[in-house]
């Protein structure tokens, strides 16, 4: 990591509290300008609101977000709950990227999961390629289909009013502080 890139950004993180963001937060604490981790429990911040998006980015005034919201957790967790990951997902995604558009995030930094690749390919290695060559795997699709719309909507973002994302796609996602059921 160039940390003297990040010295004069204001950064916020999205699911900084979680599994993923977290860590993140952790390798970016002393060297951003300043961080912006919601506290979802604390702060009662509920990203599959619009508005609530929109407070956030106002009061966090960042240069770039780096992406990390997620309904997520292992296939145990997703049994019984996939609408509801669905949903919460499509709606955070959309609106944290949206309203960080509307409110000039010069970067936003968005981290997806595997599970977005396609489920069923005859191959052994999947490449950049065959990102949207099938559907997600049947036992986590309800989380892998909106974080490859996410990567849709950053790029009609772009198409559309020049916003700048970036979309890290990260094969198997796990270790400290990740909950699997």
């Amino acid at each position: 990591m160039d940390k003297d890139y990040f010295k004069d950004k204001h950064v916020a993180i999205p699911g900084g509290t979680g599994f993923f963001g977290s860590h993140i937060a952790d390798a970016l604490r002393n060297v951003a300008k300043s961080l912006s981790i919601p506290d979802r429990e604390k702060e009662k911040w509920d990203f599959r609101k619009f508005d609530d998006c929109i407070r956030f980015f106002r009061s966090a005034q960042s240069d770039i977000v780096i992406n990390c919201a997620a309904n997520q957790g292992g296939i145990a967790y997703h049994r019984g709950r996939q609408a509801e990951i669905f949903e919460d997902n499509m709606s955070m995604g959309m609106n944290l990227m949206r309203a960080a558009e509307e409110t000039g995030v010069k970067k936003f930094v968005n981290i997806v999961a595997g599970c977005a690749y396609p489920g069923y390919l005859e191959k052994e290695v999947l490449h950049e390629e065959d990102f949207f060559n099938g559907i997600p795997h049947e036992s986590i699709f309800s989380y892998g289909f909106p974080r490859r719309a996410s990567v849709v909507y950053g790029k009609a973002l772009n198409m559309a009013k020049g916003f700048n994302s970036i979309h890290l796609v990260y094969a198997n996602m796990y270790g400290p502080r990740e909950h699997f059921h």
